[in-house]
């Protein structure tokens, strides 16, 4: 069995933390997480609980809400845009 330092464990609390905030303010569903990763939802939970551990559903989670962000900024530069093109 492969053991890993109250530090790593640590850190992939906080990283898992901060990645569940982050789906979550852009509406992402773990769901949604679990068809874009392949797997069922109950994986996803028990991932984001900390009672098991999926690289898949880590960086597919990261993907979507890299992707969310991407959509974000670029509807807020068009936003600017209109309002700078409207004054």
């Amino acid at each position: 069995m492969l053991t890993v330092s109250p530090e790593r464990q640590a850190e992939r609390r906080a990283t898992l933390a901060t990645l569940k905030v982050d789906y979550q303010r852009h509406g992402i569903t773990q769901e949604t997480i679990a068809r874009a990763a392949g797997v069922n939802r109950t994986l996803v939970v028990n991932v984001f609980a900390g009672r098991d551990a999926s690289r898949n559903v880590v960086e597919t989670a990261q993907r979507l809400v890299a992707d969310a962000e991407k959509r974000l900024a670029q509807t807020r530069a068009r936003k600017r845009q209109a309002n700078g093109d409207e004054e």
